[in-house]
């Protein structure tokens, strides 16, 4: 599954299928990983200018051998005394549009479409019901589609009934 910018909204293009052995996969994937991790950084430079007194160490420290996010900066946030729970942390530094927000580096749809293509992967748009109903979801899978996207998700867990028929 690769997360994906479409505009303000972030997709989920499953590959199935994939050469996994494919060398090129790997590059973008690593690629993708490394866009990842510099976010955490750039996250903590900004509490860092709000007077928030914390290392990317400290969050390190704090996850062990977890991929690092917004989850463990909160914790440190309040083990440090700065925020009282994950929400405040959230609301007043790590959600979008808060104080210290970074937000993610993502591809293009197309980009992650192709990458899951020139692994002889299918590319399926993952959980639409997840989309922003202003976008249009029609409009969103046509274009898509003309970019090389073979399918879309029709069972997914929180999916109700009404959603997975249409």
């Amino acid at each position: 599954e690769l997360s994906s910018r479409w505009g303000q909204t972030e997709l989920h293009i499953l590959g199935y299928f994939l050469d996994w052995n494919d060398q090129e996969l790997h590059r973008q994937l690593t690629r993708f990983q490394d866009a990842r991790h510099l976010r955490n950084p750039r996250i903590i430079e900004k509490l860092n200018a709000l007077g928030i007194h914390l290392t990317y160490d400290d969050v390190k420290a704090l996850a062990g051998n977890a991929s690092i996010g917004r989850p463990h900066i909160a914790r440190v946030l309040i083990e440090m005394g700065y925020v009282t729970s994950a929400k405040e942390a959230f609301d007043r530094y790590l959600a979008d549009g808060a104080a210290a927000y970074v937000p993610r580096e993502l591809p293009e749809p197309a980009k992650a479409i192709a990458v899951i293509r020139a692994a002889g992967g299918i590319p399926v748009l993952a959980h639409p019901s997840w989309l922003d109903r202003s976008e249009g979801i029609y409009k969103i899978c046509q274009q898509l589609k003309a970019v090389g996207l073979a399918g879309v998700e029709v069972h997914y867990s929180s999916h109700r009934p009404e959603q997975t028929a249409a």
